[in-house]
């Protein structure tokens, strides 16, 4: 049996955190929400995360700040991190993917569809 994949959304939009949530529990993933980066920094210790969908915009962090330090910290530095922000600037693309980044997505420019697919293929072995 195939073990289900742990997706770690990173939103301080607790709607919008839920119903991407909803989104990839009916994708067969797990779902967690974390709401900063202090939140989700605890999560990561608790438990291992395949991957990581991370917005820009966070209380006590911006978004590129948090996916340089995911990408230095041992305990995440492996786990894919896709954006998925309102923030629709291509100078923040280039630079969250400079970063590690393996995809950076617009909320609202994209389908729930799209958001499930590119998930999916950041989870599959290079």
């Amino acid at each position: 049996m195939k073990q289900k994949k742990k997706i770690l959304i990173v939103d301080d939009d607790l709607q919008f955190a839920g119903y991407i949530a909803l989104l990839l529990s009916n994708s067969g993933f797990i779902p967690r929400e974390s709401y900063g980066w202090s939140h989700m920094r605890e999560v990561i210790k608790e438990e291992p995360i395949d991957a990581i969908i991370l917005d820009m915009i966070l209380p006590d962090k911006h978004g590129l700040t948090v996916l340089s330090e995911l990408k230095e910290w041992e305990r995440s530095k492996h786990i894919p991190i896709v954006v998925l922000s309102s923030m629709d600037n291509y100078s923040y693309k280039q630079e969250a993917e400079s970063h590690g980044a393996v995809e950076y997505l617009v909320k609202g420019n994209c389908s729930p569809d799209e958001v499930v697919a590119v998930v999916t293929k950041a989870l599959l072995p290079i």
